[in-house]
């Protein structure tokens, strides 16, 4: 289960299975990550979700870590206007999202055990 062609998930998702040796047989695609669960719960297929993805409500799905030298990771990156930086209004949005983030990353590593 993965998103359809063209999309970035997609080459991710191909190049992850390429690189563990695997041609992947999609069967089934999805944009959402909650789609993606709920058709692994019904037995359909495997998928790979990012770990800030929630699994709540799906009682018929295992989150697996994945592990080893080619383990996948993620980079998330703040854009702002040059020069903006020391502005009071940044410099909180930049916290709240530092803060939100690990708060979600520290719930996913729950879910994870």
């Amino acid at each position: 289960v993965t998103a359809g062609p063209g999309s970035p998930y997609h080459s991710l998702f191909i190049a992850a299975f390429t690189a563990a040796g695997v041609t992947p047989s999609v069967a089934h695609e999805s944009a959402e990550w909650e789609t993606s669960a709920a058709l692994v719960g019904a037995g359909v297929g495997v998928s790979l979700l990012p770990r800030l993805a929630s699994l709540a409500g799906e009682d018929n799905v295992s989150r697996v870590r994945l592990t080893g030298s080619g383990r996948l990771s993620r980079k998330i990156i703040a854009a702002m206007r040059a020069g903006s930086r020391r502005s009071p209004l940044i410099r909180d949005s930049l916290q709240h999202l530092r803060t939100t983030s690990q708060y979600i990353l520290s719930t996913r590593l729950r879910e994870d055990s």
